[in-house]
């Protein structure tokens, strides 16, 4: 009778860890795609600013806020000149690199012949919410970003991979070690944490038994990496942070050791305040759960390594894999609060930023993996221990969807402050969603004008000041083209005016691109779709957002003049027209 309890119960955990897996992993790539950063944005303005004005090699080498970022930057500079900046290529790129990282590590598992169907498919689940929880969405709905991060991964997950066949006896040992070698230094000159793969390979490889002339190898390079790293030029110049620590007070370690359980406990942070329906949350009401949270996992990595060093009886698989994953995120965040622990002082709510989730997620998920070795081993913990980590997806999900709200904001807002810039509109409210610098993006999107570069690209800007069958030369169309608007001043002192209003042709579709028309049918301004359609908004968003929303800028408004707007399909343009409201609220 217990077997057959057994196997019911097997079999309804595979068929639900399937699903749930399944359910998770494509809304985390439906919701990313649909949230991602549609023109530049943050740092890459600063990024960018010294690609177009430094050599190659030097926007390469230097270390931007302490981040080596050699590999990612080659990516950057080619999609600059081959792709002129496109943010979707830099998208599909990160995300390859995120599905690559994830194919590595349920290879690991999938090859691992000593855990049963239910682990393997609980794993997987594991793995799948460490990579496609939404929680991580400030990296990567960011192509950009995720090209760093992900990259990151890949060559640190990559030579985990490689670890068990070069602590045995294989005939290609001279290769395994160069994949290793090459792997590692991928990750370090990658994003400042890559660094951590070498600590992480080196403890993995040890507790393997690998032979010391190997190790001896490792290390060499490791330290070589280092010394580079540190060798590299800084972007701009800034104080050691190491040396600005009051190391001999017994006080500095106390807290570095509280900031350390902060964010390693952070995903449980937020997702307990999103159950709670909590949007942004509070740092003192939910810090006690991140400490909690982190507390623990700091037990449990401090357990594993202490036994795995002592008896070095580390298997592959599963348990490799959990343990590197649990050991290269462990010594990352030692490396994140060694190098920001100045900053996190003066700015304590640091401790939950969300770019620090993406390995707080991984950290996790290696967490679990460890776990479920054990329910494999030991029957008395394997269904607390299956069900716990098959109830990741439930657990995440308000989260998950929250952020995807979010991001799919924050996507309409990019899109509008990217269309201010190709009306050349200055206003510093509307930019501040694309960097805190907004005399930098001013400056830097005129060049990137001139070089039609990131949103310039399709040159739409060009049509501004040039009569419509100029640039249209085909016969008007018919789209039954309906909808409204209305105009809000752009600041004081500004005589731009913005128009936000929802339109919808005969196929209930809001045209991409519109643009708005004077009384001598001279282009005034463009606008851009910032609509979710219909079928996506209903049942993925829930009807948060407009199927058919708008927004346009007119950046020398005559309140005395009648404008119009048509729709732009391909060389012609709508034959219908929406009035601009004369009444429009005046700059």
């Amino acid at each position: 009778m217990r077997q057959g309890s057994d196997g019911a119960l097997n079999r309804f955990a595979q068929i639900y860890g399937a699903a749930a897996g399944f359910i998770f992993f494509a809304s985390g790539a439906v919701y990313l795609f649909l949230g991602r950063w549609p023109v530049t944005h943050q740092d890459f303005w600063v990024f960018y600013d010294n690609f177009l004005h430094r050599s190659w090699f030097y926007s390469s080498i230097v270390k931007y806020n302490g981040h080596s970022l050699i590999f990612p930057c080659q990516i950057w500079l080619a999609n600059l000149h081959f792709f002129h900046g496109s943010q979707d290529s830099l998208f599909v790129i990160g995300l390859a690199f995120e599905l690559a990282a994830t194919a590595i590590l349920l290879l690991a598992i999938f090859r691992d012949r000593s855990i049963d169907a239910t682990i393997r498919i609980a794993a997987t689940v594991t793995i799948i919410f460490g990579n496609f929880w939404m929680g991580r969405a400030s990296m990567t709905a960011s192509g950009a970003f995720n090209c760093a991060y992900s990259l990151v991964l890949v060559g640190a997950t990559l030579a985990f991979l490689c670890l068990p066949k070069l602590a045995g006896e294989s005939d290609r040992q001279a290769t395994l070690l160069v994949t290793i070698l090459v792997a590692n230094v991928v990750a370090s000159f990658s994003f400042g944490t890559g660094m951590a793969a070498w600590g992480a390979t080196l403890v993995t490889a040890y507790c393997l038994r690998a032979r010391v002339w190997k190790l001896a190898v490792l290390a060499a390079t490791a330290t070589a990496s280092a010394v580079i790293f540190l060798a590299l030029p800084p972007h701009d110049a800034a104080a050691s942070c190491v040396a600005s620590l009051p190391l001999s007070r017994p006080a500095t370690y106390l807290t570095l050791f509280g900031y350390l359980c902060r964010l390693l406990g952070s995903p449980w942070l937020h997702m307990c305040a999103a159950w709670s329906g909590v949007k942004n949350p509070d740092e003192a009401a939910y810090a006690g759960v991140a400490m909690c949270a982190g507390l623990l996992g700091l037990l449990l990595v401090s357990a594993v390594l202490a036994e795995k060093l002592w008896r070095r009886n580390l298997r592959g698989g599963m348990e490799l894999i959990g343990f590197a994953l649990l050991t290269f995120n462990f010594i990352a965040f030692i490396l994140i609060i060694i190098a920001r622990a100045r900053h996190i002082h003066e700015i304590p709510s640091e401790l939950n930023a969300p770019r620090y989730l993406y390995w707080s997620a991984l950290f996790w998920t290696g967490a679990f993996l460890i776990a479920l070795t054990w329910a494999q081993s030991k029957a008395g913990l394997r269904w607390p221990i299956i069900a716990s980590a098959l109830a990741l997806p439930i657990i995440a999900f308000p989260s998950h969807y929250q952020e995807a709200l979010r991001f799919r904001y924050v996507r309409m807002l990019g899109q509008t402050a990217g269309t201010s810039l190709v009306n050349g509109i200055h206003d510093n409210t509307q930019i501040q969603i694309l960097s805190p610098f907004p005399d930098l993006v001013y400056r830097l999107s005129q060049e990137m004008r001139a070089r039609r570069l990131d949103m310039f690209a399709p040159g739409y800007q060009d049509w501004i000041g040039q009569r419509a069958t100029a640039v249209f030369p085909a016969p008007l169309v018919t789209l039954r083209l309906n909808g409204k608007c209305h105009g809000v001043g752009v600041g004081p002192g500004n005589s731009a005016l913005r128009l936000n209003g929802s339109a919808a042709t005969r196929a209930k579709v809001t045209p991409d691109v519109l643009v708005i028309l004077g009384p001598d049918e001279v282009v005034r301004g463009i606008a851009r779709s910032t609509a979710t359609g219909e079928w996506l908004n209903h049942f993925i968003y829930g009807r948060t957002f407009s199927p058919f929303a708008f927004v346009g800028f007119i950046a020398d408004y005559n309140p005395q003049l009648a404008y119009k707007i048509r729709a732009v399909k391909g060389r012609s343009l709508s034959r219908e027209t929406i009035a601009v409201p004369i009444s429009a609220e005046q700059p």
